[in-house]
């Protein structure tokens, strides 16, 4: 009960630190904007984010290098105001005469752009200085983009600037195309790799671990048994089709020749002599046909040898039976 007042509680800080954040940005954006209609000087303000042309490659990133600023514009010239301190600085100005508006509605269906609006600025008459682009965004009081109020902010605009229109950018049809392809073959690898890592584990790795008393191993695959010795290294190989065995699900070593395994897919266990090649049913599940198996699916067991007992979960008919080394069931534990 502790814990989870602890963690309601953190979850509470966290929130309220959240929210204080966001009261933080809007209070500071309201006073700006206040600041500036204080000004009484006729001209219009919008808040606004910008960011440079250079700065234009860091697309979608543009939300952390932009610079909350507000926008001044009306009797032909426009400026972008910041408070420092208690006064208010200007950090660009844009006369009408020598700057040119266009406004960029994105289209994109997987890259998410709000609209832009392009300032394209140059300070002198002189044709060799080259022209300096600006993108503006108008924001909403959490200081986020606003495309309605950025379409409000071109409007207004046009009348003053030297507008070029409004172009829409869309994704080539090609580029869309492919980056669907991509998506989808991203989420197909996903999918295949996690199946095909689960199947070359069953299939290829070793599944099942038996010993015996001279210090023998068996291991298993799907497909094959192998026989190690007390120092590792691989006295044979048998194949479990040739055993007779579809579906190994657990093994126990009697000696070095002989084995029990579970096979789910006949749904029961069967006795392998080795230096013989064949496995076969234990005496009590020779009798049931493939329609009513002993087990049905995976099931486990796991031998007491010193009483000769078997004791085998069947996850099929949710049991717990104690059988005896012919597999005769003598007791049903659940």
């Amino acid at each position: 009960m502790t814990e989870i007042a602890l963690n309601l509680l953190q979850l509470l800080l966290i929130l309220l630190t959240y929210c204080f954040l966001i009261y933080q940005v809007w209070r500071k954006q309201k006073k700006l904007s206040k600041k500036c209609a204080s000004l009484n000087n006729g001209m219009r303000h919008c808040c606004v984010k910008y960011f440079k042309q250079d700065e234009s490659r860091k697309i979608p990133n543009f939300y952390r290098i932009s610079k909350p600023v507000v926008l001044e514009y009306g009797y032909n010239r426009g400026r972008c105001l910041i408070q420092e301190g208690k006064k208010l600085k200007e950090t660009l100005q844009f006369h009408t005469q020598q700057t040119k508006i266009i406004l960029f509605h994105a289209k994109s269906p997987l890259v998410q752009l709000p609209n832009l609006i392009r300032f394209t600025s140059k300070n002198s008459e002189d044709e060799s200085v080259s022209y300096a682009n600006y993108y503006f965004f108008a924001t909403n009081p959490l200081g986020r983009p606003d495309n309605q109020k950025t379409k409000q902010l071109f409007a207004q605009l046009e009348f003053i600037f030297k507008p070029e229109g409004v172009r829409v950018v869309k994704q080539k049809t090609w580029i869309k195309i492919l980056s669907y392809l991509c998506v989808i073959v991203a989420i197909g690898s996903v999918f295949v790799a996690i199946n095909s890592g689960s199947r070359a584990a069953f299939q290829h790795g070793p599944t099942l671990v038996a010993t015996t008393k001279q210090g023998e191993v068996f291991t298993a695959t799907s497909h094959y048994l192998y026989q190690f010795d007390a120092q590792g290294q691989v006295q044979n190989q048998y194949s479990l089709e040739t055993l007779g065995i579809k579906d190994l699900t657990d093994l126990y070593a009697l000696d070095q020749n002989q084995l029990l395994i579970a096979d789910w897919q006949q749904g029961n266990i069967q006795r392998c002599q080795l230096d013989q090649s064949r496995c076969d049913p234990l005496p009590s599940f020779q009798h049931n046909s493939p329609e009513s198996p002993m087990f049905k699916g995976a099931f486990k067991f796991v031998v007491d040898a010193k009483h000769n007992l078997i004791y085998a979960t069947d996850a099929g008919w949710h049991r717990l039976l104690v059988l005896d080394q012919e597999g005769r069931e003598l007791e049903r534990l659940i």
